[in-house]
């Protein structure tokens, strides 16, 4: 029984997608298009919740179908389930948010493409269609980017895009097409199978692994290809929900998939570090220097795709996998609710900065309470030095809150007792996703040397921004203000881009 469900319903779940495209542009007039998006919305879901139950009710490792194009284990089946989810979600949305809009039914017939093409895309076992999957997903965003095209800054910000969308889908085709070769087949899971089998990397693994690692640093719009992404705000609300909730992390997913191919490169694996650790620092800080919501949150993307692709360059693949729907499950929530976050932002009472002695005493207690409850959790996966770390920034991050509730004695225990309770929750989702996860991705690994430097440099990295953003310091207060303007625009990375790429032209065209 189990097995039937996994040959059909990862196909059912994508089919729904596609049929309610076409059903939308055939048959959509009179309120058509919203009956059929939502049915399809819910059938798709329900594919993947019959994906999930068999692939999660299986044995440890999930359930693989070898010989069907698609691969339900518990990574795609969860994928799917997530994609299922936030269709119903953001198609439900755009029907609001469009009505009355004539042109409502193109809109939901592109949308429905784009879900279909990234169901498929999380859900396949063949290499080709994975391929065709991920440039068609890009090729509906693109449409979607392109829904106003009487608006010059969209026309800008998707030629960005399309031309670094075109350049990693041929390093994927590249990645591709030495992995099959290598491998001696097409089949995702044989390719897994016999990587996971192999005692080391051959050349063609490893620059195979260095095309994979390209594509997904573009795809997830890494510095200094960034740009696009800040700049696509023109498009409609749920076109940017889908976009920073679904499409950009197909990066992550991609490696995270063929993470036992990407083991056997170590210096592949250090390279997604310098890459995915700069760009988390880098999205952090240009984050807190925007005064658009939309723009910030775009650099919130930036930084958590960083995040992710620094967890999987560490070996944390679980952890990697969890973060992506985390983020998935925030961003759209995020963007679909960006119109009450402006109302809240210009509410919000300017505080003045906490004294230096209360922001180190903050900053100790927050580690304090974390590395308590790390040392209560010995010998679980929660404890391996990768993890570790990165609950390290989550806690910097964390200890900002409760340095504001340092400011009296009843909310600093309230934040002392927030704080452990996040501590908590971080341990026990990373031993589930782990649980959840085995025999699917690598276990975590001890990072090397070079692996270790770089992790304790991102970590006192974002241990010193939380220290700057307090404001208690002059000597970063100094620091901030010189460097403000530099990192509100960027550190021009993106004006760089412009004129390289000649989208700037664009302008007086239109």
């Amino acid at each position: 029984m189990n097995q039937a469900i996994l040959e059909l319903a990862p196909a059912f779940t994508g089919a729904c997608f596609f049929l309610a495209a076409l059903g939308i542009w055939r048959f959509g007039g009179s309120g058509r298009d919203a009956r059929l998006a939502v049915a399809a919305s819910i059938a798709a879901l329900a594919g993947a919740l019959l994906t999930g139950f068999a692939a999660f009710s299986g044995p440890p490792g999930g359930s693989t179908v070898l010989a069907g194009l698609y691969l339900a284990d518990p990574l795609s089946a969860g994928l799917l389930l997530l994609v299922g989810v936030l269709a119903l979600v953001i198609l439900r949305f755009s029907i609001n948010y469009l009505d009355g809009d004539p042109r409502r039914r193109l809109f939901l017939t592109r949308m429905s493409l784009a879900l279909a093409a990234v169901a498929t895309l999380v859900s396949t076992n063949h290499l080709t269609i994975l391929v065709l999957a991920w440039i068609g997903a890009s090729a509906a965003l693109h449409s979607l980017l392109l829904f106003h095209r009487d608006r010059p800054r969209a026309i800008v910000a998707a030629r960005k895009k399309m031309f670094f969308a075109r350049l990693g889908d041929l390093w994927l085709l590249s990645g591709a097409a030495l992995i099959a070769l290598e491998f001696g087949s097409f089949r995702i899971s044989t390719i897994l199978s016999s990587a996971s089998a192999a005692p080391d990397g051959s050349l063609i693994t490893g620059i195979a692994c260095f095309f994979l690692v390209g594509a997904a640093a573009l795809k997830c719009a890494q510095f200094p290809s960034h740009g696009w992404l800040t700049e696509v705000m023109e498009t409609p609300t749920p076109v940017s929900a889908l976009l920073h909730a679904g499409i950009v992390n197909a990066g992550g997913f991609l490696l995270i998939r063929f993470a036992d191919v990407l083991v056997l490169n170590p210096v592949a694996m250090n390279a997604l570090v310098v890459i995915g650790g700069f760009s988390a620092l880098f999205g952090t800080i240009c984050m807190l220097t925007q005064t658009s919501v939309k723009v910030s949150l775009g650099y919130s993307t930036i930084a958590q795709m960083g995040f992710m692709l620094l967890q999987i360059g560490l070996g944390v693949f679980s952890a990697a996998a969890l973060h992506l729907v985390a983020h998935s499950l925030y961003k759209a929530h995020a963007f679909l609710s960006s119109g009450r976050a402006v109302l809240a932002v210009a509410s919000r009472q300017p505080s003045s900065p906490a004294r230096p002695i209360t922001v180190l005493f903050g900053l100790a207690a927050a580690g304090a309470v974390y590395a308590g409850i790390g040392a209560a959790l010995d010998g679980t996966v929660a404890k391996t030095p990768a993890i570790m770390a990165l609950g390290a920034i989550f806690m910097a991050g964390l200890s900002v809150y409760l340095i504001r509730s340092a400011r009296g004695p009843g909310t600093f225990v309230v934040g002392l007792l927030i704080s452990a309770a996040a501590s908590l929750s971080y341990f026990l989702l990373q031993v589930g996703a782990a649980a959840l996860l085995a025999g699917v991705v690598p276990a975590p690994r001890e990072p090397g040397l070079f692996a270790g430097i770089l992790m304790a440099l991102v970590v006192a990295s974002f241990v010193a921004v939380a220290l700057f953003q307090s404001g208690a310091f002059s000597a970063a207060k100094r620091l901030n203000e010189r460097a403000y303007v530099h990192l509100a625009r960027g550190l021009y990375a993106n004006a760089l881009n412009d004129r390289a790429i000649g989208s700037l032209r664009l302008k007086r065209a239109a």
